[in-house]
């Protein structure tokens, strides 16, 4: 069977963080790597969430690149209110030893 080679553009919170769990571990995907962005939560969460849920699957291998801080249009609003500080709704992941590729 061939793999289909994905790349997952995402802003990880709860929704994306299932995203690159089920990316990482379908035997029909090969999850080349993991952009972030900003969304219910700054880019820098956001990025520490990609790393945190990959090394905690034991996927440490598929890099992941913070994207651009800036939207193309109109003005971030982050949903800290709903989502918690991490857009993980105060879900703590133990950290990942790993920094986002450059």
């Amino acid at each position: 069977m061939k793999k289909q080679t994905i790349w997952l553009d995402c802003d990880p919170g709860l929704d994306d963080t299932f995203a690159i769990i089920y990316a990482a571990h379908d035997p029909k995907i090969n999850l080349l790597g993991v952009s972030t962005s900003p969304g219910n939560t700054n880019l820098k969460n956001t990025t520490q969430n990609a790393l945190n849920v990959l090394y905690n699957i034991g996927r440490s291998d598929v890099p992941v690149f913070a994207g651009s801080n800036r939207l193309f249009k109109g003005e971030m609003k982050l949903a800290e209110h709903m989502h918690g500080s991490n857009g993980l709704g105060g879900v703590e992941l133990p950290p990942s030893p790993e920094k986002a590729t450059k």
